[in-house]
């Protein structure tokens, strides 16, 4: 695998607590003909904390492009060949919001020569969730869903490119991306003949941090 999944992760479910129904509603004065009483059903939900539930990173892509002659000519949006898995979350009940961010190491041989500039692209994900929640704008952010993902230009610096506002996002949320939404951009008259190899390193944090 070229990416590298940067959080520990535990897989946790939120818990039900039922509370005591065992005594009945008690009218007084007696409900009669004609007239209603009114009786209370209740659950509550809550995190266990004592086992630090965690919002999971389950998967992310691996990205091939296809062959190209060492010709020394620039290569623009060269669409990727294969997409192998998307980008996965796994939210067990928290009410913040979360974001995953990816960041990108230099295209290298394993000689040690560089693609200098080479510059990685990811556009927009097809996202899913099982709430349906990838359909439902964010109020507070106009032209914004609630679970979105972001076209970034992956590099040593961390990019945003999946993420759900507070309250959202709960359950599995998954961005998908096909070969013509990952590109790359070569310069000119920068590489000699080989494979080259990026690593890329995702993470996925609580909104805010």
């Amino acid at each position: 695998m070229k990416h590298q999944i940067s959080l520990a992760i535990l897989s946790l479910l939120a818990l039900l607590s039922i509370p005591d129904v065992s005594k009945a509603a008690t009218f007084s004065p007696a409900v009669t003909n004609g007239g209603s009483g009114t009786s209370k059903a209740q659950i509550t939900l809550f995190d266990n904390l004592e086992e630090d539930p965690m919002v999971e990173l389950t998967t992310a892509p691996d990205v091939a492009f296809p062959k190209q002659y060492a010709d020394g000519r620039s290569r623009n949006n060269l669409n990727a060949e294969k997409v192998t898995d998307g980008i996965s979350v796994t939210n067990p009940g928290l009410a913040d919001g979360w974001h995953v961010q990816v960041t990108a190491s230099d295209f290298k041989t394993t000689t040690g020569n560089t693609l200098t500039g080479a510059q990685l692209k990811f556009g927009q994900g097809t996202v899913t969730s099982d709430t349906g929640e990838e359909a439902d704008d964010d109020t507070f952010n106009p032209g914004h869903k609630k679970i979105e993902t972001q076209p970034v230009v992956a590099s040593q610096t961390p990019q945003t490119i999946f993420s759900a506002t507070e309250g959202s996002g709960i359950g599995t949320n998954a961005a998908a991306y096909t070969p013509t939404a990952v590109s790359l951009d070569i310069m000119s008259n920068t590489a000699v003949a080989g494979t080259y190899s990026a690593d890329l390193t995702w993470t996925v944090a609580l909104s805010p941090e």
